[in-house]
């Protein structure tokens, strides 16, 4: 999964639309390791991308996103 976020990081219009995008969706804020989470996949996407967008880091720790990330079985 961090090869394809790096992939579609390095996509500029990619990474630029999903900045942009709004999913008309508030916050769901939930407890993941006594730490208020959002648990919006697209949220925490667009969290990681602004991130390492803004950041002088080069790297970004990925907990909130694979948290957020769930499938139905």
């Amino acid at each position: 999964m961090n090869s394809m976020m790096q992939q579609f990081y390095n996509i500029p219009t990619f990474r630029f639309a999903l900045l942009a995008a709004d999913d008309k969706q508030d916050p769901k804020v939930v407890q993941h390791e006594n730490k208020d989470v959002d648990d919006n996949l697209l949220h925490q996407v667009m969290n990681e991308f602004a991130f390492l967008q803004l950041s002088d880091r080069q790297y970004y720790n990925p907990a909130p996103l694979c948290f957020s990330f769930k499938t139905d079985g």
